[in-house]
């Protein structure tokens, strides 16, 4: 690529991978990975950067799924940065910091579920590493009405990596943190 990357216009460049997601959101991931590849053999481009064709649908898939989810909640802007929405939330206490990300992961990134571990790699970023993460999740499962749930479990130990989602009062609750914060 003899184009400098740093004058690239990155606003355009959304626009494109958007274009492409939707476009590509009906389609199997078969017809996904194989667009990938043809765009990558097209632009001559070094897998080796972007991790292969693989990586680039499952960004592609993440990406269509997050609009697809931002279509549901028109008051959200996929292109909200953790940073932005965390900077906009009255959230003070370590479990709605962790609501705020679970709600990120959810509605900005289209995940489906998130682990506790993914969830404080993202508050450890921001300054907010939680000393227990486990206990701040058990801690919304434990409220009423529960604003999270466990939907997985591997391994045996206390330890084990867990899986979880947002319950629909979960999200309302995280948009009631983000929303007060930017009235």
């Amino acid at each position: 690529m003899s184009e400098n990357t740093q004058e690239i216009d990155r606003k355009k460049v959304g626009e494109l991978v958007n274009q492409v997601c939707s476009t590509l959101a009906g389609e199997s991931e078969a017809v996904g990975r194989l667009v990938v590849q043809v765009l990558v053999s097209i632009y001559e481009l070094d897998t080796g950067l972007y991790s292969g064709a693989k990586t680039g649908i499952a960004h592609l898939r993440r990406t269509s799924n997050a609009i697809d989810v931002a279509k549901q909640s028109e008051d959200m802007d996929i292109d909200t940065t953790l940073a932005e929405m965390m900077a906009d939330a009255t959230a003070m206490k370590n479990t709605e910091r962790v609501l705020i990300v679970g709600y990120w992961f959810q509605i900005c990134n289209g995940a489906t579920t998130f682990t506790g571990f993914e969830v404080n790699n993202e508050l450890g970023q921001l300054g907010y590493r939680s000393s227990n993460i486990t206990a701040d999740m058990t801690r919304l499962m434990e409220r009423k009405p529960q604003l999270v749930i466990q939907v997985q479990k591997s391994g045996k130990s206390k330890q084990a990596r867990k899986t979880y989602k947002l319950t629909a009062a979960g999200m309302e609750e995280a948009k009631g943190l983000i929303s007060s914060g930017t009235n």
